[in-house]
């Protein structure tokens, strides 16, 4: 790819999530769902971008997206908020994580015939939240600070 093409490309995905910044208002359909449409669209769609290249550096892309959403959070937080708010945090986290490793050791049981262990492990591989979905989509809600606090803490 050539450096032109990069930057335009990158452009493009900028102005794709201001539009999807601007839906999202209007609309309430997270942003990212205008993206992956997007991708989707541009990609293996209509073929406009050859999907194997990207295959290639979207673990660069995908660590370097989450290094700059956390690292954007991070300066929103204030340090007695974060304090403040920490117990709270780590105790919602260690309840809701145990009660996905329950409830999919359970589901698995009696869905699947697994047994517990391999069910509770399943869980607890799938048992943390997005950190990317959940800090862009609380920073949208109209709740108290204390609650957005605690989710972008847990997240």
């Amino acid at each position: 790819m050539e450096v032109v093409s990069v930057f335009l490309f990158i452009s493009t995905i900028i102005v794709i999530g201001f539009i999807g910044a601007f839906f999202f208002d209007k609309t309430k359909i997270p942003d990212i769902i205008w993206l992956l449409l997007a991708g989707l669209l541009i990609g293996p769609v209509l073929g406009f971008v050859d999907v194997d290249i990207f295959l290639k550096i979207t673990p660069l892309m995908a660590a370097t997206a989450l290094a700059i959403i956390l690292f954007d959070s991070g300066l929103n937080i204030e340090l007695i908020q974060l304090l403040k708010q920490s117990p709270r945090a780590t105790l919602l986290t260690l309840i809701v994580f145990i009660l996905n490793i329950i409830a999919v050791a359970l589901a698995m049981k009696y869905l699947l015939g697994w047994d517990y262990y391999r069910g509770a492990i399943l869980g607890s591989i799938i048992g943390g939240t997005s950190s990317i979905i959940v800090i862009s989509i609380v920073r949208q809600l109209n709740t108290r600070e204390e609650v957005l606090m605690v989710l972008s803490i847990e997240s």
